[in-house]
């Protein structure tokens, strides 16, 4: 993910504070992100991830003009993931009292029209499928500019932790989740 290959000490803080904002321990995320973006300028995009978990700070302790609202009916819990181009947000649907996962398009390249509608397709397409392997989509809209889906939130682990944590992947549940993403496709 990063260019800037560092010391062991840089890459457990870096893992250290990615859950944080998952759990609400805003605070101590966005300390461990400012802290490696002082010590190590350009190590990962600690930065950037320190002001978004400000940002959402600022949200959650009711200053600031975010909302962690969104569309009135959902209410943002914490960060699930991020890629290049969207954030992933663990929230509530308020109105169906059930917890979803809310896609943002990355602040990076929320300005990007292609990227907007990519993330639209994305949607649609997602929506128009049903079957068990792939998540279902509630809704789609526009918050604060920045377009949004509301989906079914999965819980588990990623095939990325479950490497990190136990090393290569067994034959028998590398078919098994091969098989899984395969019938997905069909």
């Amino acid at each position: 993910v990063g260019s800037n290959p560092l010391p062991s000490p840089f890459s457990t803080w870096w893992t250290n504070g990615l859950p944080r904002p998952a759990r609400a321990r805003w605070g101590e995320a966005e300390s461990i992100f400012e802290k490696i973006a002082k010590i190590a300028p350009g190590y990962e995009d600690a930065d950037a991830r320190a002001g978004e978990v400000r940002k959402w700070r600022t949200a959650m302790q009711g200053g600031g003009r975010e909302t962690t609202h969104i569309a009135g009916r959902y209410r943002l819990l914490g960060e699930l993931g991020r890629g290049g181009m969207a954030v992933v947000y663990r929230a509530v649907d308020e109105s169906l009292g059930r917890e979803v996962a809310v896609k943002f398009i990355a602040e990076n390249v929320e300005k990007n029209e292609l990227v907007a509608q990519y993330f639209e397709r994305e949607a649609k397409a997602a929506a128009a499928l049903n079957h068990p392997n792939i998540v279902t989509i509630y809704d789609y809209g526009i918050h604060e500019g920045r377009p949004f889906m509301a989906m079914e939130l999965v819980v588990g682990t990623t095939v990325e932790d479950l490497t990190a944590k136990q090393g290569r992947i067994v034959i028998v549940d590398a078919l098994r989740i091969g098989t899984q993403v395969l019938s997905a496709l069909e």
